[in-house]
Protein backbone atom coordinates (compact mmCIF):
# COMPACT_ATOMS: atom_id res chain seq x y z
CA UNK A 1 0.00 0.00 0.00
CA UNK A 2 2.76 2.72 0.97
CA UNK A 3 4.43 1.73 -1.96
CA UNK A 4 1.37 2.09 -4.14
CA UNK A 5 0.77 5.81 -2.20
CA UNK A 6 4.41 6.68 -2.71
CA UNK A 7 3.93 5.84 -6.85
CA UNK A 8 0.59 8.31 -6.44
CA UNK A 9 3.24 10.95 -4.81
CA UNK A 10 5.22 10.91 -7.60
CA UNK A 11 2.75 11.09 -10.26
CA UNK A 12 1.10 13.95 -8.47
CA UNK A 13 4.04 16.06 -8.40
CA UNK A 14 4.11 15.13 -11.70
CA UNK A 15 0.78 16.31 -12.78
CA UNK A 16 1.15 19.35 -10.72
CA UNK A 17 4.67 20.58 -12.04
CA UNK A 18 3.23 19.69 -15.51
CA UNK A 19 -0.34 21.54 -15.43
CA UNK A 20 -1.50 24.37 -17.56
CA UNK A 21 -0.43 28.22 -17.21
CA UNK A 22 -2.64 31.21 -16.88
CA UNK A 23 -2.01 32.79 -20.27
CA UNK A 24 -0.76 36.29 -19.63
CA UNK A 25 -2.80 39.21 -21.80
CA UNK A 26 0.71 40.74 -22.81
CA UNK A 27 3.15 38.41 -24.57
CA UNK A 28 6.42 39.61 -23.33
CA UNK A 29 9.68 38.80 -25.00
CA UNK A 30 11.35 39.28 -21.49
CA UNK A 31 12.27 36.34 -19.19
CA UNK A 32 14.79 36.36 -16.33
CA UNK A 33 17.13 34.34 -16.12
CA UNK A 34 16.45 32.05 -12.55
CA UNK A 35 19.10 29.60 -11.46
CA UNK A 36 18.19 26.90 -8.50
CA UNK A 37 19.63 24.43 -6.32
CA UNK A 38 17.62 21.49 -7.34
CA UNK A 39 15.41 19.68 -10.10
CA UNK A 40 12.09 19.99 -8.40
CA UNK A 41 12.44 23.49 -7.97
CA UNK A 42 12.27 24.14 -11.75
CA UNK A 43 9.00 22.95 -11.74
CA UNK A 44 7.82 25.27 -8.97
CA UNK A 45 9.43 28.29 -10.61
CA UNK A 46 7.86 26.99 -13.82
CA UNK A 47 4.82 26.77 -12.93
CA UNK A 48 4.66 30.59 -11.15
CA UNK A 49 6.70 31.79 -14.07
CA UNK A 50 5.66 30.27 -16.84
CA UNK A 51 6.38 32.20 -20.20
CA UNK A 52 8.40 35.13 -18.21
CA UNK A 53 11.41 32.53 -16.78
CA UNK A 54 14.20 30.24 -18.16
CA UNK A 55 14.94 28.18 -15.40
CA UNK A 56 18.08 25.66 -14.80
CA UNK A 57 19.38 23.83 -11.54
CA UNK A 58 23.11 23.44 -10.64
CA UNK A 59 22.46 19.86 -8.81
CA UNK A 60 21.28 17.52 -11.82
CA UNK A 61 20.31 14.31 -12.19
CA UNK A 62 22.32 11.52 -10.49
CA UNK A 63 23.99 13.90 -8.35
CA UNK A 64 23.45 14.56 -4.29
CA UNK A 65 22.27 17.75 -3.25
CA UNK A 66 24.81 17.94 -0.12
CA UNK A 67 28.09 16.89 -1.55
CA UNK A 68 27.85 18.32 -5.35
CA UNK A 69 30.19 21.07 -6.58
CA UNK A 70 29.77 23.33 -9.58
CA UNK A 71 31.43 23.15 -12.73
CA UNK A 72 33.26 26.38 -13.63
CA UNK A 73 30.81 26.62 -16.56
CA UNK A 74 27.79 26.18 -13.93
CA UNK A 75 29.53 29.07 -11.68
CA UNK A 76 30.04 31.85 -14.87
CA UNK A 77 26.20 30.83 -15.73
CA UNK A 78 24.87 31.52 -12.17
CA UNK A 79 27.37 34.47 -11.74
CA UNK A 80 25.08 35.74 -14.84
CA UNK A 81 21.75 35.03 -13.66
CA UNK A 82 19.14 37.44 -12.49
CA UNK A 83 18.39 35.43 -9.61
CA UNK A 84 19.72 32.39 -7.89
CA UNK A 85 16.63 31.13 -5.98
CA UNK A 86 18.18 28.99 -2.93
CA UNK A 87 17.05 26.51 -0.64
CA UNK A 88 18.39 28.58 2.39
CA UNK A 89 21.08 25.67 3.21
CA UNK A 90 24.38 25.81 4.39
CA UNK A 91 25.95 23.48 1.78
CA UNK A 92 24.70 26.39 -0.48
CA UNK A 93 26.97 28.64 0.84
CA UNK A 94 30.44 27.19 -0.13
CA UNK A 95 29.05 27.77 -3.88
CA UNK A 96 28.14 31.25 -3.37
CA UNK A 97 31.49 31.88 -1.88
CA UNK A 98 33.18 30.66 -5.13
CA UNK A 99 30.54 33.02 -7.30
CA UNK A 100 31.50 36.25 -5.28
CA UNK A 101 34.54 36.33 -6.96
CA UNK A 102 33.20 36.32 -10.05
CA UNK A 103 30.31 38.86 -9.47
CA UNK A 104 29.92 40.03 -5.87
CA UNK A 105 26.11 41.71 -6.34
CA UNK A 106 24.29 38.35 -7.23
CA UNK A 107 20.66 38.51 -6.42
CA UNK A 108 20.08 36.01 -4.06
CA UNK A 109 16.44 34.97 -2.66
CA UNK A 110 15.17 31.95 -0.52
CA UNK A 111 12.39 30.03 -1.41
CA UNK A 112 12.03 28.73 1.70
CA UNK A 113 10.77 30.89 4.04
CA UNK A 114 8.23 29.69 6.72
CA UNK A 115 9.19 26.17 6.41
CA UNK A 116 10.51 24.78 9.41
CA UNK A 117 13.74 22.45 8.57
CA UNK A 118 13.32 18.72 10.33
CA UNK A 119 16.66 16.66 11.52
CA UNK A 120 17.46 13.60 9.71
CA UNK A 121 17.20 10.52 11.26
CA UNK A 122 21.09 9.61 11.62
CA UNK A 123 22.45 13.19 12.23
CA UNK A 124 22.03 16.45 13.82
CA UNK A 125 21.57 17.98 10.06
CA UNK A 126 19.05 19.75 8.67
CA UNK A 127 16.92 17.26 6.07
CA UNK A 128 17.38 19.47 3.00
CA UNK A 129 14.80 17.72 0.73
CA UNK A 130 11.95 19.86 1.61
CA UNK A 131 10.79 19.75 -1.54
CA UNK A 132 9.53 15.84 -0.60
CA UNK A 133 6.37 17.64 1.14
CA UNK A 134 3.67 18.67 -1.43
CA UNK A 135 2.74 21.34 1.61
CA UNK A 136 6.41 22.67 1.87
CA UNK A 137 6.55 22.91 -2.25
CA UNK A 138 2.88 25.39 -1.76
CA UNK A 139 4.80 27.78 0.42
CA UNK A 140 7.79 27.49 -1.84
CA UNK A 141 5.51 28.42 -4.20
CA UNK A 142 4.03 31.27 -2.55
CA UNK A 143 7.49 32.70 -1.79
CA UNK A 144 8.12 32.02 -5.47
CA UNK A 145 5.44 34.29 -6.69
CA UNK A 146 6.84 36.92 -4.50
CA UNK A 147 10.07 37.12 -5.61
CA UNK A 148 8.96 36.98 -9.31
CA UNK A 149 6.34 39.87 -8.10
CA UNK A 150 9.88 41.80 -6.99
CA UNK A 151 11.55 41.36 -10.07
CA UNK A 152 8.50 41.88 -12.54
CA UNK A 153 6.06 43.92 -10.86
CA UNK A 154 4.21 44.16 -14.15
CA UNK A 155 3.19 40.67 -13.67
CA UNK A 156 2.33 40.03 -10.32
CA UNK A 157 -1.36 39.57 -11.27
CA UNK A 158 0.21 36.89 -13.58
CA UNK A 159 2.42 35.06 -11.24
CA UNK A 160 -0.52 34.97 -7.98
CA UNK A 161 -3.03 33.57 -10.70
CA UNK A 162 -0.59 31.10 -11.04
CA UNK A 163 -0.40 30.76 -7.89
CA UNK A 164 -3.60 30.15 -7.52
CA UNK A 165 -3.91 27.05 -10.03
CA UNK A 166 -0.81 25.17 -7.92
CA UNK A 167 -2.46 25.71 -4.94
CA UNK A 168 -5.47 23.97 -5.89
CA UNK A 169 -3.51 21.18 -7.41
CA UNK A 170 -1.17 21.05 -4.19
CA UNK A 171 -4.52 20.50 -2.66
CA UNK A 172 -6.02 17.60 -4.15
CA UNK A 173 -2.86 15.48 -3.96
CA UNK A 174 -2.88 15.95 -0.98
CA UNK A 175 -6.16 15.35 -0.11
CA UNK A 176 -5.51 11.57 -2.21
CA UNK A 177 -2.82 10.95 -0.41
CA UNK A 178 -4.44 11.39 3.30
CA UNK A 179 -6.97 9.26 2.29
CA UNK A 180 -4.72 6.50 0.66
CA UNK A 181 -2.54 6.67 4.01
CA UNK A 182 -5.73 6.80 6.65
CA UNK A 183 -5.62 3.13 7.23
CA UNK A 184 -2.11 1.60 6.45
CA UNK A 185 -1.11 -0.29 9.67
CA UNK A 186 2.29 -1.00 8.50
CA UNK A 187 3.95 2.74 8.37
CA UNK A 188 7.77 2.21 7.99
CA UNK A 189 9.70 3.42 4.80
CA UNK A 190 13.01 1.71 4.46
CA UNK A 191 14.98 3.39 2.20
CA UNK A 192 19.09 3.90 1.43
CA UNK A 193 19.25 7.58 1.35
CA UNK A 194 16.77 9.36 3.64
CA UNK A 195 15.02 11.70 1.35
CA UNK A 196 11.22 10.52 2.66
CA UNK A 197 11.52 12.21 6.05
CA UNK A 198 9.22 15.67 4.92
CA UNK A 199 6.92 13.19 2.67
CA UNK A 200 6.68 10.77 5.99
CA UNK A 201 5.96 13.66 8.73
CA UNK A 202 3.07 15.02 6.69
CA UNK A 203 1.26 11.76 6.30
CA UNK A 204 2.11 9.92 10.05
CA UNK A 205 4.58 7.60 8.56
CA UNK A 206 8.39 7.01 9.45
CA UNK A 207 11.41 6.82 7.33
CA UNK A 208 13.77 4.32 8.18
CA UNK A 209 17.35 4.63 6.23
CA UNK A 210 19.77 2.13 5.58
CA UNK A 211 22.55 5.23 5.05
CA UNK A 212 24.00 5.97 8.51
CA UNK A 213 25.39 9.57 8.99
CA UNK A 214 25.74 9.99 5.38
CA UNK A 215 28.07 6.74 5.04
CA UNK A 216 27.54 3.51 3.61
CA UNK A 217 26.37 0.84 6.65
CA UNK A 218 29.29 -1.25 8.11
CA UNK A 219 28.99 -5.03 7.74
CA UNK A 220 27.81 -4.86 11.97
CA UNK A 221 25.09 -2.65 10.70
CA UNK A 222 24.10 -4.00 7.90
CA UNK A 223 23.85 -7.50 10.09
CA UNK A 224 21.25 -5.58 12.00
CA UNK A 225 19.23 -4.00 9.44
CA UNK A 226 19.24 -7.64 7.63
CA UNK A 227 17.63 -8.85 10.77
CA UNK A 228 14.85 -5.76 11.21
CA UNK A 229 13.96 -6.69 7.61
CA UNK A 230 13.66 -9.92 8.02
CA UNK A 231 11.66 -9.42 11.44
CA UNK A 232 9.29 -7.36 9.72
CA UNK A 233 8.67 -9.00 6.55
CA UNK A 234 10.24 -5.97 4.32
CA UNK A 235 9.58 -6.35 0.64
CA UNK A 236 10.29 -3.07 -0.76
CA UNK A 237 13.60 -0.88 -0.13
CA UNK A 238 13.72 2.32 -2.10
CA UNK A 239 17.63 3.36 -3.70
CA UNK A 240 18.31 6.04 -5.87
CA UNK A 241 20.72 5.39 -8.75
CA UNK A 242 23.86 7.76 -7.46
CA UNK A 243 23.87 5.75 -4.22
CA UNK A 244 25.89 2.94 -3.73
Amino acid sequence: MIKKALILYTVSVTLITGCSIKKPQNKSDNKLNVFVTVIPQIGIVKQIGGQFVNVKALVTTGSCPETFSPSPIQIRGLSDADVFISLGLPFEQSWLKKVSGAKSNINIKIMTDGIKFRQLEDAGDSDPHVWMSLRNSYIMAQNTAKILSELMPQNTEYFNLNLKIYENKIKSADDKLKEKFKNIKDRNIYIFHPVFGYFADDYGLKQIPIEMEGKEPSAKQLVELMSLFKKNNVKIIFVEPEFS
